[in-house]
């Protein structure tokens, strides 16, 4: 203790070394901010301010993100995230979701019972302008085909975790597999809360911090939700298209223990708040019937619904550098028109179904919400893409590789699947799209599109349909 103490004070001047030989200084910690249940030790704020400085050399890299690092400290056995600088991404203030301060809030609100989950130890702010979040280290990788397959008692265990979550009222937000770490033991262990949100079940807050938008108003917030939007997918797109659909069954029976425990909490609330949650809590029970009997039909339902909520969240994802594949916002063109395509399958499959109406009649419903949401969000997006190509827009968020309009590829979440046949409804319209955009991209203002106002006309053809 003492040596770092005295280590923190001589590193000011080379001058100063006989003095602290001579006469142990007072320890003077650059930490001028700090938010914890539990006050960080002199040592502690000592080591943040020797990693800011460079000195920490014990530390290293074990991932970056949109606006932050993480680094890995074995002598302390915690992980110390520093913000960092992202020209396309707004700066936030402590309160707000996405920043290292509020990611803190959200670790500290954690159930205990949530096992194996990245657990909070303080949030700090340095005279140098430094941010950092310190958090336990959390072992173990994500899943890989190969070398670290992901199993059914992985989904198990994982779904338990979730729950967990919702009964801390915490929406995780980005359960993608960097973030599910699978260990030696078969766990799942959840990192990086920086887009964590505390939802209301009754204003059915999302991750993207509207109303009433993500969720249709029947289905209650919940973190399994997220996962099949985020996370899922990618499991499910690493596996032979022989193994996928038996994949996706094992993980919807194991879910109904899931949805039975959320219809008790749901009956306890309506009860308590005298709230009418009987849609909800008519959805899950519809749900848990047709998941014990799982046929193909239901099958493909779900995925349908998994593709949309998949393709919406890749839309609108943040521009990140050091992403193996870069985030191109180019690509929101054929993502956009493919969730469409999604949700207008789901919303007409009348008289396709061979058992439980209830959950098909909810589901056809999602699909008309929706679709709804389409002419609402997507339309204005593909409007705002075609004004930041046309320079009429800042650059809020950098274009990348614009010769990637023809890369159509894995815009479907099952690859192949015999169970599920996702025809191009707007393949027509979507090449238009795309020559419409790449000319804006070239010319601008001088687009022929953009005089005469083509794009927008195309846009809403598609999404009048």
């Amino acid at each position: 203790m003492l040596l770092s103490v005295q280590y923190s004070v001589c590193r000011q001047s080379s001058n100063s070394i006989n003095m602290c030989k001579k006469t142990p200084l007072s320890f003077k910690s650059k930490v001028v901010y700090e938010k914890s249940q539990t006050p960080l030790t002199s040592y502690e704020k000592d080591y943040i301010d020797r990693f800011e400085e460079g000195y920490a050399q014990d530390s290293y890299l074990i991932g970056e993100g949109v606006t932050a690092k993480a680094y890995y400290s074995p002598n302390n056995n915690f992980v110390i995230k520093q913000h960092k600088y992202n020209q396309y991404v707004p700066e936030k203030r402590r309160e707000e979701m996405g920043s290292l301060a509020y990611e803190n809030e959200m670790l500290l609100k954690i159930d205990p019972n949530v096992k194996t989950t990245q657990r909070g130890r303080a949030y700090v702010e340095t005279e140098d302008g430094g941010k950092f979040l310190i958090s336990s280290f959390v072992d173990g990788k994500p899943a890989d085909r190969y070398t670290n397959p992901f199993t059914e008692k992985h989904i198990d265990r994982l779904l338990r975790n979730l729950y967990r979550l919702d009964k801390s009222k915490i929406i995780h937000s980005d359960l993608s597999r960097p973030n599910l770490l699978l260990d030696q033991d078969n766990n799942v262990n959840i990192i990086d809360y920086q887009w964590a949100d505390v939802y209301n079940i009754y204003e059915k807050y999302s991750n993207f911090a509207l109303r009433n938008s993500f969720y249709p108003y029947f289905e209650s917030p919940n973190n399994a939700s997220m996962f099949e939007a985020a996370g899922l997918a990618g499991y499910v797109k690493q596996m032979p298209t022989s193994g996928q659909e038996d994949f996706l069954k094992k993980y919807y029976v194991n879910k109904i223990d899931y949805i039975e425990k959320n219809i008790h909490r749901l009956e306890d609330i309506s009860k308590q708040h005298c709230e009418n949650l009987t849609d909800t809590i008519t959805f899950d029970k519809s749900r848990v019937k047709a998941y014990g009997s799982i046929d193909s039909s239901i099958l493909e339902a779900e995925v349908l619904k998994m593709n949309i909520l998949n393709l919406h969240r890749r839309q609108y994802s943040c521009y990140d550098e050091n992403k193996v594949e870069p985030r191109n916002i180019l690509r929101t063109i054929p993502l956009t028109i493919r969730a469409k395509e999604c949700a207008e399958l789901l919303a007409n499959h009348q008289g396709k179904y061979s058992c439980d109406e209830t959950y098909h009649s909810y589901m056809r419903k999602y699909g008309e919400f929706w679709l709804k949401n389409m002419r609402n969000w997507y339309t204005a997006s593909l409007k705002w893409i075609f004004k930041l190509m046309a320079k009429e827009e800042c650059d809020p968020a950098k274009i990348m590789f614009p010769n990637k309009f023809n890369d159509f590829s894995n815009l479907d979440i099952v690859s192949g699947s015999n169970s599920v046949n996702i025809p191009r409804i707007y393949k027509k319209e979507d090449l238009k799209l795309r020559e419409i955009f790449q000319d804006a991209y070239t010319f601008g203002k001088n687009s022929k599109w953009f005089k005469k106002d083509e794009a927008f006309k195309t846009i809403e053809r598609i999404f009048a349909r």
